[in-house]
C-alpha cells in the first residue's frame, strides 16, 4: 500500500463529445489504513451538420447569376434553404443544416426543387430530388455524419426567343 500521508492526483483523459461537468476527491491525501475515491462525471454532447448540393446545366448558353433558383424544403413542404446557381460551374450550395444531440438516430428527408423563374425560353424542371440524412451522434469523435443519396443535376436547353417549349 501507500504509505501514511501520501498524496495523490487522478486525472481524466478527454474523449471526443465528452465534457467533464463535475469532480470529486480528484486530488488529496490518504491516511494509514484508509481508501480514497476519487469520482468524475461527464455529460456527452455533439453537433455535426450537412451541406445539401445539386448542379444545374445550362445547354445553348451560358448561366447568369441570378438565373436559376432552388430550394430545399423538409418533409413537411417547409422552405428551409435557398441558393441560386453558380454562374461559373452551375453548382448550387445550400447552406449548412445544424444537427445536434436530439436529432442522434433519426432520419430526416428533404426535398431539392427549383423555383420557377420567369425566363420564357427556359423550360423549367419541376420534379423534386430527394436526399435522406440521418445523423449518427454515437461514438464519432463528436461529430456527425450525414448520408446522402446521389447530388442532383438538372439540365436545360436554351431555346430560340421565337418558339415556346
Amino acid at each position: 500500500g501507500l504509505p501514511n500521508g501520501a498524496t495523490y492526483a487522478v486525472t481524466e483523459d478527454g474523449a471526443a463529445g465528452w465534457t467533464q461537468t463535475n469532480q470529486t476527491n480528484a486530488t488529496g491525501s490518504i491516511r494509514a489504513n484508509d481508501t480514497a475515491e476519487a469520482a468524475f462525471e461527464n455529460t456527452y454532447s455533439t453537433s455535426g451538420s450537412v451541406t445539401l448540393t445539386a448542379e444545374k446545366r445550362y445547354l445553348g448558353a451560358d448561366i447568369e447569376e441570378g438565373m436559376f433558383a432552388f430550394q430545399v424544403t423538409d418533409s413537411d413542404g417547409t422552405v428551409i434553404r435557398q441558393a441560386y446557381a453558380d454562374p461559373e460551374d452551375g453548382h448550387i450550395v445550400f447552406d449548412p443544416i445544424e444537427y445536434g444531440q436530439t436529432d442522434a438516430g433519426q432520419t430526416y428527408v428533404y426535398y431539392i426543387s427549383e423555383i420557377p423563374g420567369d425566363l420564357e425560353q427556359v423550360g423549367r424542371h419541376r420534379l423534386h430530388q430527394h436526399q435522406a440524412v440521418q445523423p449518427d451522434g454515437h461514438q464519432d469523435g463528436g461529430r456527425q455524419r450525414g448520408r446522402q443519396e446521389q447530388g442532383l443535376r438538372l439540365h436545360n436547353q436554351a431555346l430560340d426567343a421565337g418558339r415556346r417549349g
